[in-house]
């Protein structure tokens, strides 16, 4: 199915369309081809680990299912959010995508507080992000605009690329995101006092959309709460001034989620991110939890402990997590440029690659 959303461009597939139907189709036809292929190689090979791209799409998550079935150590990977840098993930985690690492070991790192210098470095990464200096895609407008509202209570509302892989996570408060969005716009309407700003992901815009978010709810809720703003994907508003200016946020599983909560902004997750339940968000596991959370989100607050893991986990996931992998640039979004690399630059003695296929073969969290 993710294969096919990237492909279309669009989370809802309408399987009475014969173009829907018969792309799936061959997604399918290309997944069984694969799998017979990973178990020839698997019947010819002793693999120690398998290491795949794209572990949501048929091309990556094949490879990693079949080593799963193997009972092979398998790894997803993908470029980082930094430039020049690298993510890793373990199959074997609550979810095999990159971003996510092992849930006990993130409880362990948090419980310890940062040095000086790592706090300094928290500093720099994220002054880094909010100037646009340190980041592969820009997606933040760079204007220093914020949201002019005049209510005692602001709350943000951001959305993600609606076909995007990081979507195709395990189900928890909602059976989709599409039914989260539909959900909390009906529901905003009846919390008093609050103005609401949803903004759609600035990607529908780079990379594209057959499925506008902005486009489904006005044409589903016509008309739109009185206390609801919706920022369209190219808006000029900047996503950094707008969080400063909000009093709560509430994402599916943004980044921005994270983001928030480092700057003390009490965040509400409603889907399951690598960041989620580890005590710097609330994250709701029932839908009446999550209504609940929205009828009193002027209450919802984040204490001194909450930010400072917030903290933690900025330094786990922006530097820890983000290995140094120098053979690529990014030019634009979608757009990236890979070097020439050389034997020698791989071969035993590479700290990096020594470092990343120690950890692998331990079948250990790539941290550094």
């Amino acid at each position: 199915m993710s294969s096919t959303r990237r492909f279309l461009l669009r989370h809802s597939i309408d399987f009475e369309d014969n173009y829907h139907r018969e792309t799936y189709l061959r997604f399918l036809r290309s997944a069984v081809i694969l799998v017979d292929m990973c178990e020839a190689l698997f019947e010819q090979y002793p693999f120690d680990a398998v290491l795949a791209h794209d572990d949501r799409y048929i091309h990556g998550g094949i490879h990693l299912a079949v080593a799963q079935k193997h009972g092979v150590t398998s790894y997803s990977h993908a470029l980082g959010r930094r430039e020049g840098t690298i993510l890793f993930g373990d199959a074997g985690n609550r979810s095999s995508l990159p971003f996510f690492t092992d849930h006990d070991t993130l409880q362990t790192e948090l419980a310890e507080p940062l040095s000086d210098s790592e706090e300094r470095r928290v500093k720099e990464i994220m002054a880094a992000r909010t100037e646009g200096s340190d980041v592969r895609i820009n997606y933040s407008a760079r204007t220093n605009n914020s949201f002019d509202s005049s209510a005692d209570c602001t709350v943000g509302i951001f959305t993600n690329l609606i076909w995007d892989a990081s979507l195709e996570v395990e189900e928890l408060v909602f059976p989709d995101v599409l039914d989260w969005i539909d959900d909390t716009v009906e529901y905003v309407s009846r919390v008093d006092d609050v103005q609401f700003v949803l903004k759609t992901h600035p990607a529908e815009a780079k990379f594209g959309t057959d499925e506008s978010v902005e486009g489904r709810i006005r044409d589903g809720h016509d008309p739109l709460p009185d206390n609801l703003e919706i920022l369209s994907p190219d808006t000029d508003i900047d996503t950094y001034a707008l969080i400063r200016d909000l009093d709560a946020g509430i994402v599916y599983n943004s980044t921005v989620g994270l983001e928030m909560a480092y700057e003390g902004v009490p965040t509400i997750v409603a889907g399951d991110t690598h960041y989620r339940d580890l005590g710097f968000t609330f994250d709701p596991e029932t839908q009446d939890e999550y209504f609940g959370l929205l009828r009193n989100v002027r209450d919802v607050e984040m204490d001194e402990e909450m930010v400072a893991r917030a903290k933690r986990y900025v330094h786990v996931y922006f530097e820890r997590k983000h290995i140094g992998f120098p053979f690529f640039r990014t030019r634009s979004a979608g757009d990236n440029e890979y070097f020439k690399v050389e034997h020698d630059e791989v071969k035993p003695g590479n700290e990096n690659f020594d470092f990343i296929v120690r950890k692998i073969l331990a079948d250990e969290p790539v941290l550094r």
